[in-house]
């Protein structure tokens, strides 16, 4: 019995230690009382002193709740108030004060509440207007030439630096000094003055390791490398997947779960194929620097893109793999014996969408938060990739893929594409250019009149056959021309 007394009292204590802590995160918020302009950005800051100690305590106004919110412990001087700025409201630079001050009932944790003493201490809290970032001056960049920006807010150590500061970084960044530069975020009336960011072109090429396949091949041949082993295994599944489909007809339970692991091998090693086939057909230039990847000074606007286009690369893959079970899953007629979705993350294939790829769902979305400017950028690097990693399609025919809606679309492609036992290929081929469409001409009159004269003569010739269309057929994972009249259920149509 004691033993149950002595637990209780412990798991009372605990929870007692847990509410005081969860109340010194969480407590509820205080209305000010004196009214706060709603449409401002408003922080306060106060300190107190137990002993020895000083502390802060900062909050700010919420439009959405019309109360005052626990923000950040930072010191109330003119950098800790930018600090607090910064971080409570998006797109501001510093804090400017404000005659207004209201006293806040502050519940001391429990281990600083001593004997005889009371449990909340009144601070007084003194308010700031967050004043709004004014970015540098966008800069003229001419041909050889390459800008970047640099920025201090949001990193663990960043600061305003003056003009000299941030020259001296850009110059390190450049290989010289700067041949122009801006400056933006600027903070007070300091002299010499101080900013958050700086905008700089450099005349010299860019100070980067970048990655090159030894030997350099065309992008017809990366087409052909990306889509090639794709369709091999596709082929190999398609088989197996009929096959199994037959034996569990026959209900050969033996036979089912061999077919099943084989199956099984296939998506597995599906993945790495695809992620090899990525990197085999890679059409873009992929800077290796990943210098400052931890930025504890300041960001680079050229390395925060660097690292963003890295995660457009990652989210190719995973896209590459979708569709690929996509296609197994049609040209297998969904017979496989187990779920697909357990080999895949299961994710809406509108999620691939351009328009989905909002700062909102990227990692970097801090970061991209101090360069808006490079959204565009992004959006137009990860259609690019995109239209040069889809099975199936040649990138000429994927014109729709920035539309609302569009991999919905490429679904119904696919639903033609990847039809049970069968891969047609008429996507893979490159669009006809408008400047041939007289060539186009010529050569279709040409092939009507040899064509009438070839009619002719297999009538005179009591012919009743003409020319077979080449088509390849899948069953052991080889591709061989045969007649249109010679098969049955071909996986690979030619064009």
């Amino acid at each position: 019995m004691g033993s149950l007394r002595s637990l209780f009292l412990l798991i009372f204590c605990a929870s007692a230690c847990t509410a005081q802590i969860y109340h010194r995160l969480h407590r509820s918020p205080h209305s000010p009382p004196e009214a706060v302009d709603d449409d401002k950005k408003i922080i306060s800051c106060g300190s107190y002193s137990i002993g020895d100690e000083v502390h802060f305590l900062t909050e700010k106004w919420s439009k959405e709740s019309m109360t005052r919110a626990y923000i950040y412990d930072f010191k109330c001087d003119f950098e800790g108030i930018a600090r607090i700025c910064q971080n409570a409201f998006t797109r501001t630079s510093y804090g400017v004060e404000i005659p207004k001050t209201y006293v806040l009932n502050h519940t001391l944790p429990f281990y600083y509440v001593r004997e005889n003493q009371n449990d909340t201490v009144a601070v007084t809290m003194q308010n700031y207007l967050c004043q709004p970032y004014v970015s540098a001056e966008a800069l003229n960049v001419s041909a050889g030439s390459w800008s970047d920006k640099l920025v201090t807010v949001g990193v663990y150590q960043g600061k305003m630096m003056t003009e000299d500061e941030f020259l001296e970084i850009a110059t390190e960044e450049c290989g010289k000094k700067p041949s122009s530069h801006s400056l933006g975020g600027k903070c007070g009336t300091f002299t010499p003055s101080r900013y958050l960011e700086m905008e700089f072109v450099c005349d010299l090429p860019k100070n980067d390791s970048i990655f090159k396949i030894d030997h350099p091949i065309g992008l017809e041949d990366k087409a052909a490398f990306y889509h090639k082993p794709q369709f091999q295994i596709l082929e190999m599944y398609a088989s197996a997947a009929k096959e199994l489909e037959m034996t569990m007809i026959k209900n050969d339970t033996k036979q089912i779960a061999k077919l099943t692991t084989t199956l099984n091998g296939y998506i597995y090693h599906a993945r790495a194929m695809v992620r090899h086939a990525h990197e085999f057909a890679k059409i873009a230039e992929v800077s290796t620097n990943m210098q400052h990847v931890h930025e504890t000074i300041y960001r680079s606007r050229e390395k925060v893109f660097q690292r963003v286009k890295a995660w457009v690369e990652q989210t190719g893959v995973d896209r590459s793999i979708d569709l690929f079970l996509r296609a197994a899953r049609l040209i297998s007629n969904r017979s496989e014996a187990f779920s697909l979705e357990n080999w895949h993350r299961k994710a809406e294939i509108g999620q691939y969408d351009v328009a989905k790829l909002s700062e909102e769902n990227m990692p970097f979305s801090e970061a991209l938060k101090y360069f808006p400017e490079l959204k565009s950028s992004v959006e137009a690097y990860y259609l690019d990739f995109i239209k040069n990693h889809t099975l199936g399609f040649h990138r000429e025919h994927l014109g729709f893929l920035n539309e609302t809606g569009a991999h919905e679309k490429l679904l119904m492609f696919y639903e033609d594409i990847f039809s049970p036992g069968l891969i047609d290929q008429q996507y893979l081929d490159s669009g006809k250019g408008i400047s041939l469409i007289w060539i186009y001409f010529l050569v279709t009159v040409v092939c009507l009149v040899g064509f009438v004269t070839l009619g002719f003569y297999f009538k005179a010739n009591n012919s009743s056959k003409g020319p077979g269309r080449v088509i390849y057929k899948c069953g052991d994972g080889k591709d061989r021309p045969l007649l249109m009249e010679n098969v049955d259920n071909p996986v690979f149509v030619g064009i």
